[in-house]
């Protein structure tokens, strides 16, 4: 999730999938079966993020039925961030600012006066995230939410974070589906998330 990188990697796969970003001949895409999540995750991509193979976030279309991926930074297609929000579901923004309510079942259950949630996910590096979090006047009022402390496992990690506990963005939408749709759901994520690192780092290989 808004996660500051920095990819070591020059080399660019050839002819990489549109979704996980791995060459169309072992595009992981089709290796699991959507599953329904009573949230609602939309991930909110900078267009700079489309052209890393290390992103992850993307990754939600073939995992999930209940979510969308909205572009956002173009110059001259700007993001009509009034069409984001569902009137049908409650929406938090994952973010980690200094008001943020920390995920859990309770709180949610607090805050969210009997809707599901729409979980709105900025995806990129902190900088083009942190512009969503204050510049966005339609999400001004909307609840800010963080996640419990976890220590990310630094071999998992596809780039190079610069904050101790960051982590990738799937491995964070995967975090918060567990405190709205429990086990199975984050589960599925963090799978889905192992596979494209380990098929990258064979590829990296030459394996």
């Amino acid at each position: 999730m808004i996660h500051s990188v920095q990819n070591k990697r020059k080399r660019k796969p050839k002819n990489p999938c549109k979704c996980c970003g791995i060459n169309l001949n072992f595009c992981i895409c089709l290796s699991f079966k959507k599953i329904q999540t009573s949230a609602r995750v939309d991930l909110l991509i900078h267009y700079k993020e489309l052209k890393r193979t290390s992103n992850s976030g993307h990754l939600i279309e073939s995992l999930l039925n209940n979510q969308k991926v909205w572009v956002r930074g173009e110059r001259y297609n700007e993001l009509d961030h009034s069409k984001v929000i569902d009137s049908n579901y409650f929406q938090v923004l994952l973010y980690p600012s200094d008001n943020a309510i920390v995920a859990s079942k309770e709180n949610f259950l607090n805050i969210s006066k009997g809707k599901p949630l729409q979980v709105l996910v900025p995806d990129g590096n902190w900088r083009q995230a942190s512009k969503v979090h204050y510049r966005v006047k339609e999400f001004k009022d909307i609840p800010r939410v963080t996640l419990p402390d976890l220590i990310a496992d630094r071999e998992s990690l596809l780039r190079e974070e610069t904050k101790e506990n960051g982590m990738s963005t799937l491995e964070a939408i995967a975090h918060l589906l567990y405190y709205t749709d429990g086990l199975k759901a984050k589960e599925h994520l963090l799978k889905a998330y192992k596979l494209k690192k380990d098929t990258q780092q064979k590829l990296r290989k030459g394996l």
